[in-house]
């Protein structure tokens, strides 16, 4: 089961984006999908939407949840045939506020 979790300023937790013409690209953001000036502008979304960044924070945790998965699989060979699940970092320049 996967923990949710939560926007990191909690005076700010909404349920939906602040601006939805930036946050429908969220996905595209975090795929690495973006034009450097668009990525830019995203960033700077992020700053101030709380939806948006829970998401991104939600995409790390499913991302890093299935890189931990493949390599309990590399350390257990017994995967009797099954394919293995290949992961790949990609580069973001945001993270977490701290």
């Amino acid at each position: 089961m996967i923990e949710r979790i939560e926007p990191t300023n909690r005076l700010e937790r909404s349920t939906a984006c602040s601006d939805p013409r930036i946050g429908v690209r969220v996905y595209d953001y975090y795929n690495g999908a973006l034009e450097p000036e668009d990525v830019r502008a995203f960033e700077q979304h992020l700053i101030q939407c709380s939806h948006c960044e829970k998401v991104v924070l939600e995409l790390d945790h499913i991302y890093f949840s299935l890189e931990d998965a493949e390599n309990e699989r590399s350390q257990n060979p017994d995967n009797s045939g099954q394919d293995r699940l290949r992961v790949e970092q990609i580069q973001r320049v945001w993270r977490k506020r701290s």
